[in-house]
C-alpha cells in the first residue's frame, strides 16, 4: 500500500499518520469496504445503500427477516433493493411485523414495497381493519399535499360534526356520493355496514 500511496502522491510521507489510521479502519470494517467503478457502474446510491444494509440489523437470526434493512430500504424507495437482498427465500417474520411499514408505504406512495409486502403473503384483509382506514384517511388530509386538498374541502363540507379531527368511513362514504350522485351508494353508508359499526348491546341480566 505504501509503495502505491508514494507513486498516487509525492507528499505522501506528509500524512503517514493519516494514511496508518484510514488503513487500520479499513481492516477493522473490511467487510462494510465496497469498490465503486465509475466507469463501468452507474448505480452509486445502490452500493451506498448496500453498505448501510451490511451493519443494519446485524443481530438479526438469518432466517428471519431483517426488519433494519427494510426500514433503510423503504425510507430511501429502493424496492429493487429490498426485493434482492431482503425479501429472500426461507425468510420468516411475526404476524404483524410488516403492518408498520405497509402503513409508512401507503402513507408515502411507495406503491413498489406494497406490490412486494402482497406478493410475500401480507393480508390486507386483516390489515384495513375500520381503525387503520380511518387512519389513513386522517394522517393523509393531515400532510396536507396537494393531492388531498379537494378531499379536505369536502370532507371540510361534510364531516359528522362541525369541530371533529378525525375522518370517519361515514363522511368518506358522504364525500364519495357526492362525487358520483345518487345512481351509487357507497358501502360506508349502507345500513349492513353500518350495523358492523355500531357497539354490540349488552343485555342485561
Amino acid at each position: 500500500m505504501e509503495q502505491f500511496l508514494r507513486e498516487m502522491h509525492p507528499d505522501y510521507y506528509n500524512f503517514t499518520e493519516e494514511v496508518s489510521m484510514l488503513a487500520e479502519i479499513i481492516t477493522d470494517y473490511v467487510s462494510l469496504v465496497l469498490v465503486f467503478d465509475m466507469e463501468e457502474d452507474s448505480d452509486l446510491d445502490g452500493y451506498m445503500i448496500s453498505s448501510l444494509l451490511a451493519s443494519a440489523g446485524t443481530t438479526t437470526p438469518p432466517d428471519q427477516l431483517n426488519l433494519e434493512q427494510l426500514e433503510i430500504t423503504l425510507t430511501l424507495n429502493r424496492a429493487d433493493i429490498a426485493r434482492e437482498k431482503i425479501f429472500l427465500e426461507n425468510k420468516r417474520w411475526k404476524k404483524g411485523h410488516l403492518n408498520d411499514y405497509m402503513y409508512q408505504a401507503l402513507m408515502s406512495d411507495r406503491h413498489d414495497f406494497v406490490k412486494i409486502f402482497l406478493e410475500q403473503g401480507f393480508s390486507l384483509e386483516e390489515f384495513l381493519t375500520v381503525y387503520m382506514l380511518e387512519k389513513l384517511y386522517t394522517d393523509q388530509l393531515k400532510s396536507m399535499s396537494s393531492k388531498v386538498a379537494i378531499f379536505n374541502k369536502m370532507w371540510e363540507y361534510h364531516r359528522s360534526h362541525r369541530q371533529a379531527t378525525k375522518v370517519t368511513l361515514r363522511d368518506v362514504g358522504k364525500i364519495i356520493k357526492s362525487l358520483v350522485g345518487d345512481f351509487y351508494h357507497p358501502l360506508y353508508l349502507s345500513k349492513e355496514f353500518q350495523a358492523k359499526l355500531a357497539p354490540e348491546k349488552i343485555e342485561l341480566t
